[in-house]
């Protein structure tokens, strides 16, 4: 969100909402840029852990305290089945997925 209206606050009237787009959009790339960068660390620290995984889909799993469609998803070398929590060793990472 680039300085989307808090209303009722008093942000609006601070100025704040009346910024530069250019200066709005090379904040909100910092932000992701930043962003990416913590959660890329975040899935490398994980490489060679052995998590329990919950199975989404064939392929597709994730950890017992990740959300679904938020947080890192573990793509799963083999095929497990759907709803059923298995071990898996983190083998590698691929930007914001875990690879097990």
């Amino acid at each position: 969100m680039k300085g989307a209206p808090e209303i009722p606050t008093p942000a609006p009237g601070r100025g704040a909402q009346n910024s530069d787009p250019k200066i709005k959009n090379a904040r909100c790339r910092l932000a992701i840029s930043i962003q990416q960068q913590i959660a890329y660390e975040i899935t490398r620290e994980k490489v060679g852990s052995e998590l329990k995984l919950l199975v989404d889909q064939p392929h597709i799993a994730r950890s017992e305290a990740d959300a679904p469609d938020v947080d890192a998803r573990v793509v799963l070398s083999r095929a497990a089945p759907l709803g059923e929590f298995i071990r898996g060793k983190i083998n590698g990472n691929r930007g914001y997925d875990l690879l097990a």
